[in-house]
């Protein structure tokens, strides 16, 4: 079932919709669009943060309900939520960079994430997309962190160019090797479009 974004006049309908908005990042933010503007069909909504969120609408531009046996399906990488599919990413090749082998690289990379100690050794959407994919970029170039470097915009910015080029590198990897080929397959509902 997709829930359908409700006209202003109906108010239990609307209740219903904001109670759904826990359900993830990214239908959240597909969601909280909907209350002003329907989304268009196939709208998938990546949620970038501490990981990675997804919402997608289908062919109707209803959001699609990740609790139902198709919504669950639809939503899934290789039958399991995006968020959590595993993908090894090509971060591997920035560890065989020579600015890469300080004790930043490994301290980050043994640090626990989502409850795994060892997360690194089973790399997944959220740990390699989300935020601490683009600190291990920050850690493995040798840049400094965002903000933190005490320099202005413009040289800050220019600082940080090479970590920001290889974290997106490695979206557009994922897009291109997995979330393409296996959301925008040419089903019934599809992703035709991306929202950030």
């Amino acid at each position: 079932k997709a829930l359908f974004p409700p006209p202003p006049s109906r108010p239990w309908a609307r209740a219903r919709r904001a109670a759904t908005m826990a359900a993830s990042d990214g239908e959240a933010h597909l969601l909280g669009c909907s209350r002003s503007v329907a989304p268009p069909p196939g709208l998938g909504c990546l949620a970038l943060g501490t990981g990675v969120g997804f919402g997608m609408s289908d062919f109707t531009g209803s959001v699609i309900d990740p609790n139902t046996r198709m919504g669950s399906r639809t939503l899934a990488l290789n039958g399991v939520p995006l968020s959590g599919a595993p993908y090894r990413g090509i971060y591997e090749r920035w560890l065989d960079l020579p600015t890469a082998r300080g004790k930043r690289v490994q301290d980050l990379m043994s640090q626990p994430f989502a409850n795994m100690n060892r997360p690194w050794q089973y790399p997944w959407v959220s740990l390699v997309l989300g935020r601490r994919g683009i600190e291990l970029a920050e850690a493995a170039h040798d840049v400094p962190e965002l903000g933190g470097s005490g320099l202005g915009p413009e040289a800050e910015a220019e600082a940080r160019a090479p970590a920001v080029r290889a974290y997106a590198e490695q979206w557009l990897h994922f897009l291109h090797t997995q979330f393409i080929p296996q959301l925008c397959n040419g089903r019934k509902n599809c992703a035709e479009r991306i929202a950030f």
